[in-house]
């Protein structure tokens, strides 16, 4: 069985092995910023060889600076990055849509035109989105207040402690 440039064979099976990335793909990145994200040129190769989460993408189609974000996150194990490779998957036709966040969508101005917006899901951010969301870490919102004040008619009484306030 032959297999195409996505690497899924004619008879539609999926090899779990991605589109090899070539050394000479990530040639052209500054070194600072293979640097500066703590891995190397052969951790970019290694990440795309055997990451599941790319198998039968053509990753020539992908951003080099998102490989490297993705590599450090994977060496590092900052982020889970099937969390992002999932929805790369979805995006290029290869997965079902399993996301609760906002549709992927193209940007439409230079620089970014030609490329995709989409939001990923990872619980390690929840706290921050839900503090960021009702400004609990300073003063400058009482959107919290507010929802207590409006709360109290309904539900009983909420209390700001705990929250920074």
């Amino acid at each position: 069985m032959q297999k195409n440039d996505l690497g899924v064979a004619d008879a539609g099976t999926e090899t779990l092995r991605p589109h090899l990335l070539m050394e000479s793909e990530i040639v052209g990145l500054d070194p600072s910023i293979l640097a500066g994200f703590g891995i190397s040129e052969r951790d970019v190769q290694s990440f795309t060889e055997t990451n599941a989460g790319l198998a039968g993408i053509d990753i020539s189609r992908l951003s080099r600076f998102l490989l490297v974000q993705l590599t450090s996150a994977w060496k590092h194990r900052t982020i889970n990055t099937f969390a992002i490779t999932d929805l790369i998957q979805q995006l290029e036709g290869r997965g079902p849509n399993r996301s609760s966040t906002a549709k992927p969508r193209p940007f439409k101005h230079e620089p970014l035109r030609g490329l995709w917006k989409v939001h990923f899901f990872d619980p390690r951010f929840l706290m921050r989105n839900i503090f960021n969301q009702w400004g609990l870490s300073g003063p400058e919102s009482d959107k919290f207040a507010k929802l207590c004040v409006d709360g109290d008619n309904h539900v009983g009484r909420c209390s700001g402690e705990g929250f920074g306030r």
